[in-house]
């Protein structure tokens, strides 16, 4: 996802006027470790992107600087007794931020486009709970009577749901349910994100775009809470972590994320600037069911699983804080006890041994060898854990070769949509602090989300269930009952769960932990200069 290097002071000086950086106004400067793909929110399919696009665009509900969810576009909204209808009431005197009139049809229009598939929208399966929302996504309609989404007058968004979803508020924070400006949209085409043309409701505007560079915002005057912002401008700078960290060091940026290597140089000597927090993010192999032989041989795939050193890779290799993990669903999340890999307590002995009689039973050795490619982007952890990964499973595995398939973070996304791998890195991080987050993604027609092509009518049917209820004990429990199938068929092998570790410069305020790792620029101030 790091893939861009840039010195700072070359960066700086590209800057109008850099010579005499006008530090009278309020300006935080964050890095962004990878080249933002896209500012329209529904081509966004990632939680960094989702963080930028906050700056520029706020959905129904928006996130709190603490994580939590909180009223955004509407001031308030209404649930029926049967939680499968809600009312947003839109706050009075919204408006774009060119100053024309924002009501309730430019929601529905988002939500619409979002969803019809030639917009293309990478992560549109995050609406499915909404009535006829999949039914528009895969083209099988496009009739706005069957979605549930519509404007009972200029103040009020209606959603339908297929059925209950007691998470709704936090889909709604998430960029997928931004608006969008129809006007400009039409008028500009894909350009319409490009500085001059992109028209926003949130926090600031753009005001200069340079791919693989930066991003520069400017306060938005026409911001309904435009009183509660602090800052002036916010400049994104495209920077690989350790370069941000060296950036950070000599004080030219204001936040940044800590590489692994790096961390115990910053428990050092930036113990006072250094924010180290458990997140609600899981690491997993995934292995692609569609290919033989993995996908349709469930020993091989247990004895990856069995082969697979949690503890080891995340506290002996990566050491960058983040613990072994044994569940789809990272601990920690609120009244959910995950369900765990049933060797989880076992010694690796034992389960090596075991993977070695499942590796034979399956036909491989020495004599009969099996050779796979690991995929990972070329982020610094993952390549110290795809090399750690690839490791184990050669010294356990008599007769496996595993190479390093090693590409930029957009080339792996795609790949992985495309079934295009053996065994892949990858990582989920909660959109939304319930487990339905992480889960949901790998049931049957779950579209892009599902990059392992996993089906199985038993989880599938626990997730409806799971659905169906609004008692939340029977609920949470139907879930930890879908995610034990889905780990004793080893599709999606869980190695870790992250930890955040960042640099806050002592002149930024606001900052505040959170399980999400979402740390929005509104909620954020600086005093003096960097």
């Amino acid at each position: 996802m790091r893939r861009f290097v840039l010195l700072f002071a070359a960066l700086l000086a590209s800057y109008p006027g850099a010579a005499h950086p006008a530090w009278a106004e309020s300006v935080l400067i964050r890095a962004v470790g990878a080249e933002v793909t896209s500012l329209d929110p529904h081509l966004i399919g990632n939680q960094y992107e989702t963080v930028v696009a906050a700056d520029l665009f706020e959905g129904l509900t928006a996130y709190g600087p603490d994580g939590s969810i909180r009223p955004g576009a509407a001031a308030s909204w209404d649930v029926s007794a049967d939680g499968k209808t809600y009312l947003f009431h839109l706050r009075p005197g919204l408006v774009w931020s060119d100053g024309s009139a924002l009501t309730a049809e430019d929601f529905v229009y988002a939500f619409r486009r979002g969803l019809t598939p030639k917009t293309g929208a990478p992560y549109n399966e995050i609406l499915y709970p909404i009535l006829g929302a999949e039914a528009w996504a895969t083209g099988k309609t496009t009739d706005p009577a069957a979605l549930g989404v519509d404007a009972p007058d200029p103040a009020t968004v209606r959603i339908r749901l297929e059925r209950p979803a007691q998470f709704l508020p936090a889909i709604l924070a998430y960029s997928m349910a931004f608006p969008v400006p129809r006007a400009a949209i039409e008028r500009w085409g894909a350009d319409w994100t490009r500085p001059g043309h992109l028209v926003g409701n949130g926090p600031f505007t753009l005001v200069e775009a340079v791919p693989q560079a930066r991003l520069v915002f400017a306060r938005n005057p026409h911001f309904h809470d435009a009183a509660s912002v602090k800052l002036d401008q916010v400049r994104w700078v495209v920077m690989a972590d350790e370069a941000a960290f060296k950036a950070f060091r000599t004080g030219e940026i204001d936040l940044a994320t800590v590489p692994a290597r790096l961390l115990p140089e910053a428990r050092r000597d930036l113990a006072a600037s250094l924010r180290e927090q458990r997140l609600l993010i899981a690491h997993y192999v995934d292995i692609n069911m569609t290919r033989a032989p993995l996908g349709q041989d469930p020993k091989l795939r247990r004895a990856l699983a069995l082969a697979l050193d949690q503890v080891a890779v995340e506290t002996k290799v990566v050491k960058d804080g983040g613990v072994g993990g044994f569940s789809i669903v990272p601990d920690g999340m609120p009244g959910y006890r995950p369900a765990r890999e049933d060797f989880a307590d076992r010694p690796m002995a034992d389960r090596l041994a075991e993977a070695r009689r499942l590796w034979a039973e399956a036909g491989y050795g020495p004599d009969h060898p099996l050779a796979l490619r690991l995929m990972t982007d070329d982020v610094a952890n993952y390549l110290l854990e795809g090399k750690a990964i690839a490791t184990l499973w050669q010294a356990a595995l008599p007769g496996l070769k595993v190479s390093l398939d090693v590409n930029e973070y957009q080339v792996v996304t795609g790949r992985l949509v495309d079934h295009d791998y053996d065994v892949a890195l990858s990582s989920w991080s909660a959109d939304f602090p319930d487990p339905w987050n992480f889960l949901a993604a790998w049931r049957t027609g779950a579209g892009n989300a599902n990059v392992v092509g996993y089906r199985n009518a038993a989880y599938d049917r626990l997730l409806d269930e799971a659905a169906a209820l609004l008692e939340p004990a029977s609920r949470l429990a139907r879930l930890a009952a879908a995610e034990r199938v889905l780990l004793d068929d080893c599709a999606i092998l869980p190695y870790g769960f992250e930890s955040e570790s960042s640099l806050v410069a002592a002149r930024v305020t606001g900052w505040q932990p959170n399980e999400l790792g979402i740390h929005l620029s509104r909620y954020l101030g600086v005093t003096g200069t960097p």
